[in-house]
């Protein structure tokens, strides 16, 4: 787990640092400077090694744009891995859930299964996640093409392959998906995709990973066979894709908070509700 590196006394950083949850009771001001002072001595008592960026503390080398972290989106992928969205003011105009008055944790748990409000988290990390593979492709100098519309599914359904790999005279099709159900998600992409494999005699490969960073053990099987002669490549797949899942998270919780800016309430799509697990 991505986590693992920085949070190696997680219960206790749960403990200390989540109860002061930025509520109104706590200056926001002592709050956020006391919570960042833990997380930070955490980070640096696993990682002496860090190197102090100007931009951010918690970047580390090499320094690319697919694997750091800036201090506001580390702060904020923390909380998310604990179940914490912090509050701010927009209500869900489906279930008049108000962020602003309600609890952290009851925040995360509505963002997450609301399909109106948790529209633009799944579409901006599934989109993150899948360029951040489709990069990596690239840069180890393995074939691959993005969203190919000439494969959509069997009997026109909705959907097709999020990304096609050539490796050792093999098609690889892969379809991105985050979800806390890691085995049922799985079995759901296999199922789907059994038409469309036998048809172009490809390998299904469903690029399945939690919110927190963890893929499933098959996914991550698949992806050994891919990088099958190349050097670094799984190394680069996990923290590219992992640090990616955050910016997207990240990117989608921003969107939500901006809606409360906008003229008319959102209303659901049909590209937002693809994503929703």
């Amino acid at each position: 787990m991505f986590f693992d590196r920085f949070l190696k006394k997680a219960p206790r950083l749960k403990e200390n640092f989540l109860p002061l949850d930025f509520r109104p009771s706590t200056t926001p001001a002592d709050a956020q400077l006391s919570s960042i002072k833990q997380i930070w001595s955490f980070a640096t008592s696993s990682l002496p090694k860090t190197r102090f960026i100007n931009s951010s503390l918690f970047r580390i080398t090499p320094r690319t744009h697919y694997q750091s972290l800036t201090d506001e989106i580390f702060v904020f992928s923390v909380l998310w891995h604990f179940g914490y969205l912090q509050r701010f003011e927009y209500k869900c105009p489906k279930t008049q859930h108000d962020f602003a008055a309600s609890t952290e944790t009851e925040n995360y748990t509505h963002a997450t299964s609301c399909t109106t409000c948790g529209a633009p988290i799944f579409h901006a990390r599934h989109r993150s996640v899948l360029e951040a593979m489709n990069n990596t492709c690239k840069q180890h100098n393995i074939s691959c093409e993005v969203n190919p519309k000439h494969l959509p599914l069997v009997g026109n359904k909705r959907g097709g392959p999020d990304l096609l790999i050539w490796r050792d005279n093999t098609w690889f099709t892969i379809d991105v998906c985050v979800s806390q159900h890691l085995q049922a998600s799985y079995h759901r992409k296999q199922e789907q995709y059994q038409a469309f494999a036998k048809l172009t005699n490809s390998i299904i490969v469903p690029a399945v990973l939690s919110p927190n960073g963890q893929f499933h053990k098959d996914t991550w099987q698949h992806f050994l066979k891919i990088a099958t002669g190349t050097r670094g490549f799984m190394s680069d797949f996990n923290t590219n894709s992992i640090t990616a899942l955050f910016q997207g998270q990240f990117h989608g919780v921003s969107r939500l908070k901006s809606r409360q800016f906008a003229s008319t309430p959102h209303l659901d799509s049909d590209e937002d509700t693809a994503l929703a697990p």
